[in-house]
């Protein structure tokens, strides 16, 4: 049947993972793909996160990028990076690392840096790290992060850069508890605009 909807291109292609099999099997291309922000196709992780809307994700990763640069960066870290949704507007204006845990979600982030150049052809640097958000060191050097936490929210991380030399946080949250739990941590640091 699989095989068939995508002969019949009525689908792209599958992805189908069982527990006791050590890979998935694969019928077609099963690439997951949104419009970025920058209005570029942005590629994401098997099994990844996305916005529901792509019009509200791009309003809501433009806004990101005008928070982030209205405090004129020169360094941005971005946790919980996923493929890159915010990552490919941000490294348009400073330089970032970008940490995300799933290799598949640093994998797509790659190739979706990649694809817009960011890696090489830009006056600024970004670097994927395929990482624990929530233990990453913040480096000494870091401006701005940028986090979207899971609905667990980031309790290890709002305690790092609460000790941070870090000048602004813009925290991304779909869980108002997390959300609140979290913005106690930052508010002993940080005011909230």
């Amino acid at each position: 049947r699989m095989e068939s909807e995508v002969t019949a291109r009525r689908w792209a292609g599958f992805r189908v993972t069982c527990e006791t099999a050590r890979r998935p099997a694969i019928v077609g291309d099963p690439t997951p793909w949104i419009e970025g922000a920058d209005g570029a196709p942005l590629e994401l992780g098997h099994g990844g996160f996305s916005q529901a809307n792509e019009a509200v994700n791009r309003a809501l990763a433009s806004r990101v990028a005008e928070l982030a640069g209205a405090a004129r960066p020169k360094r941005l870290l971005e946790l919980y990076a996923g493929a890159g949704n915010f990552t490919v507007l941000l490294a348009q204006k400073s330089d970032v690392r970008a940490v995300e845990s799933s290799e598949l979600a640093c994998e797509a982030a790659r190739r979706n840096a990649k694809a817009r150049a960011l890696a090489s052809a830009t006056p600024h640097a970004t670097k994927i790290t395929c990482a624990d958000a929530s233990a990453f060191e913040i480096p000494s050097a870091t401006d701005v992060v940028v986090l979207d936490p899971p609905r667990t929210g980031a309790r290890d991380a709002c305690t790092r850069i609460a000790a941070s030399r870090v000048r602004r946080v813009v925290y991304v949250s779909c869980d108002r508890a997390t959300l609140a739990r979290d913005a106690a941590i930052l508010g002993a640091r940080f005011r909230p605009v």
